[in-house]
């Protein structure tokens, strides 16, 4: 001011101020990202010689990226918990961090119950995880179908999937009957024909002899 003279170069905003971020990207289960910028601008001043024009600049400042927690989702673990504080300074760069989650690891208990008996025929362990499609024991159902049992219910026929929970395991049942034929005299069975879908035999008892009986009445006429 007051010289006819212009500032040098180098005193200028860009000179004398520099920003440096930090991003940090979280992508949630559901593939939707989440970005959050930590800028942090630092300064220095500067002294000018009118004279001579010599520059003659003071430190930067330093500044702080403030710590970030990771939102908690239940049933899944981010790759990064937490991203720590971090000092910055003129010598820092920028820096970009990537969070994902993984599915928590899940079990579930299917229990087989013969509602007929009124108690349960046995009991699986399925392991998957959170989100994880649980498959319907087609299988295990059939085999109980052939040793005579008919399906009352079945929780897992409509679909389901490993939930979110990972203090409670969950539990599912498939309801059994047994299947019980009525055998009658036009229709006799033998112990060598098989019951239908089953591949067992019949017991012995229902043959025609088990299910009829011969009455004979004699008539004596004296007269």
């Amino acid at each position: 001011p007051g010289t006819g003279k212009h500032y040098p170069s180098g005193v200028d905003k860009e000179s004398l101020t520099k920003t440096v971020t930090r991003t940090i990207n979280v992508t949630s289960p559901d593939g939707k990202t989440t970005t959050i910028k930590q800028p942090v601008t630092l300064q220095r001043s500067a002294t000018v010689d009118d004279v001579t024009g010599q520059i003659t600049y003071k430190d930067w400042n330093t500044g702080n990226w403030e710590e970030y927690n990771t939102p908690r989702i239940s049933g899944y673990t981010p790759s990064q918990a937490q991203v720590l504080a971090q000092k910055v300074n003129v010598n820092t760069q920028d820096q970009t961090i990537n969070i994902n989650y993984s599915a928590d690891a899940q079990k579930a208990t299917i229990n087989y119950i013969d509602d007929t008996a009124g108690k349960t025929l046995h009991s699986e362990t399925v392991n998957g995880h959170t989100g994880e499609a649980i498959a319907d024991p087609k299988e295990a159902i059939a085999n109980y179908k052939k040793q005579g049992y008919q399906l009352a219910s079945d929780d897992l026929a409509k679909g389901a999937s490993f939930d979110n929970d990972d203090k409670t395991d969950q539990a599912f049942y498939i309801h059994l009957n047994h299947n019980i034929e009525t055998i009658t005299p036009d229709n006799p069975k033998t112990p060598s024909d098989i019951i239908p879908g089953t591949g067992k035999h019949y017991p012995s008892g229902v043959d025609k002899e088990s299910l009829t009986t011969k009455v004979t009445r004699t008539n004596n006429d004296s007269s």
